[in-house]
């Protein structure tokens, strides 16, 4: 009798898996805010500065960056005890966001 421990898995290649996935963040994107692509292009830079110099100067550390799907932007924030992120859609007013951002390290 053969042990299960001499079995060798191997995964089922899955056809069209990239567009597969492609296909269900668009659908994820489309069912949040109506199809969207979330984008820090689209924010005041002169707001996004402010805010990286806010945060920065009271030694904390901030990354942004998008979900994978593209339907939201992230923002990380490291040195006041455990990381936290925060999410916001693309149907928020991203100015708005990063000016409370700023004034929370001011």
């Amino acid at each position: 009798m053969k042990d299960d421990k001499d079995k060798t898995i191997v995964p089922t290649p899955r056809p069209n898996s990239e567009k597969a996935a492609e296909t269900n963040r668009k659908n994820r994107r489309d069912n949040r805010g109506g199809g969207a692509v979330a984008d820090w292009g689209s924010c005041n830079p002169e707001l996004l500065l402010k805010v990286v110099s806010a945060i920065t100067s009271k030694g904390f550390a901030v990354q942004f960056s998008c979900t994978r799907d593209g339907g939201s932007l992230s923002v990380r924030i490291v040195g006041d005890g455990e990381p936290f992120n925060e999410y916001i859609r693309p149907t928020e007013d991203l100015d708005e966001y990063l000016t409370g951002l700023g004034d929370d390290y001011r």
